[in-house]
C-alpha cells in the first residue's frame, strides 16, 4: 500500500512526490537572473554606442540562456487526463492490436520555456546566417574588416548549423505537444487496455499482458547525490518475455501520478474489472481517480 493510504474511491497516494532539489532550484534561479541581467546590460551598452546590429544579437544570446536557467526551475503539476483511443493509432504493426480501445496516459508536454528558448535560438541564428551571407556577397559592409573571408564563411556555417539544430529540436517539442495520433504520428505514453499495458515512450516500445505483471510498486532511482527519479515499477512474472521489470518515470507523464499509480495497481490486482477498460465504465473510474488526484494536489501534503 502507498504511504499516503487509500481513499474511499480506491485512490492511492504515490509515496514519492515529484520535487526538484533545492540545489537545482537555486542554480536555475541564479543562472536565469545573471544571464537576464547580462542580456539587458549588453544590449543597452551596444544601443548607447549606436550599434543597432550587435545589440539584438547580444540580447538574444544571453536571453536564450536565461530561459534555460529559469526553465530548470519549473515543476508543473500534471494536469492532463486519460484519453480513450482506438488502439490502432498506437501501433505500426501489420497485426491488429490486442485491444480495440485503450486508455492513454500521455507524455507530458515539453517545458514551455525550453520550447521558446530553442525557437528563439533558431530564429536568432538564422538571422545571423543571413547577415553573414550578405556580408560575404558584399550587400552589406563587414563588421570586422580585419577578418578574412574564410573566417566569415566558417562563422556563417556555424550559425546555419545552430539554426537548423535548434529549429529541429523546437520542432520535435512542438510536434510532441500537438500530436494527436493521426497517421504517422503515434501518441506517446502509457496505455491500459483489457488485455494489458503498453509502454510508448521515447526509446521504449513494449507491451505487457496483465497476467505477466506480478506486482506494481514505487521505486526511487538515484542519479546523483541530491537527485532521485521517482518511478512506477512493473515487476514481471517468470512467464513474461524480455526484461524482468519495467520502470515508468512518472515525471514524464501528464496524468496525476496518484491516478496512474492507482490504475496500474487496481487493474493488476482485480482481473474481473479489466473488461471495463473497453467500455465507458473504465473511463468513468479513471476520470474519477484523476479528478480526486487533482483535488489532492491542490491541498497541502500531510
Amino acid at each position: 500500500m502507498s504511504a499516503g493510504g487509500v481513499a474511499p474511491s480506491g485512490l492511492e497516494r504515490f509515496p514519492y512526490p515529484i520535487l526538484l532539489s533545492r540545489r537545482r532550484r537555486m542554480l536555475g534561479a541564479l543562472a536565469g537572473s545573471v544571464t537576464a541581467l547580462l542580456a539587458v546590460t549588453a544590449a543597452a551598452q551596444r544601443i548607447m554606442v549606436g550599434d543597432a546590429i550587435v545589440a539584438p544579437a547580444a540580447f538574444s544570446v544571453f536571453g536564450v540562456f536565461s530561459l534555460f536557467g529559469f526553465g530548470a526551475m519549473l515543476t508543473p503539476r500534471p494536469r492532463g487526463g486519460f484519453r480513450y483511443l482506438n488502439a490502432v493509432v498506437l501501433t505500426r504493426a501489420e497485426e491488429p492490436p490486442a485491444d480495440s480501445w485503450v486508455h492513454l496516459a500521455p507524455v507530458r508536454p515539453p517545458n514551455v520555456l525550453y520550447r521558446i528558448a530553442f525557437g528563439w535560438a533558431s530564429v536568432a541564428a538564422a538571422a545571423g546566417t543571413v547577415y553573414g551571407v550578405l556580408q560575404i556577397v558584399g550587400a552589406m559592409p563587414r563588421m570586422n574588416t580585419d577578418a578574412g573571408i574564410g573566417g566569415l564563411m566558417i562563422a556563417v556555417i556555424a550559425m546555419a548549423v545552430i539554426a537548423v539544430v535548434c529549429g529541429w529540436v523546437c520542432g520535435l517539442m512542438v510536434a510532441q505537444r500537438v500530436r494527436t495520433g493521426t497517421a504517422g504520428r503515434r501518441p506517446a505514453g502509457i496505455t491500459l487496455g483489457e488485455s494489458g499495458v503498453a509502454v510508448r515512450l521515447p526509446g521504449r516500445d513494449a507491451d505487457f499482458a496483465w497476467e505477466d505483471i506480478a506486482a506494481v510498486d514505487a521505486v526511487l532511482i538515484t542519479v546523483a547525490r541530491d537527485a532521485e527519479i521517482p518511478t512506477i515499477r512493473l515487476l514481471l512474472s517468470r512467464g513474461a518475455a524480455g526484461d524482468r521489470e519495467q520502470r515508468i518515470p512518472v515525471a514524464s507523464i501528464d496524468v496525476p501520478t496518484d491516478a496512474l499509480y492507482t490504475a496500474l495497481r487496481w487493474y493488476a490486482a482485480h482481473p474481473g474489472s479489466r473488461r471495463e477498460l473497453s467500455h465507458v465504465e473504465g473511463r468513468q473510474r479513471l476520470d474519477g481517480w484523476r479528478n480526486e488526484a487533482r483535488r489532492r494536489d491542490r491541498a497541502p501534503h500531510r
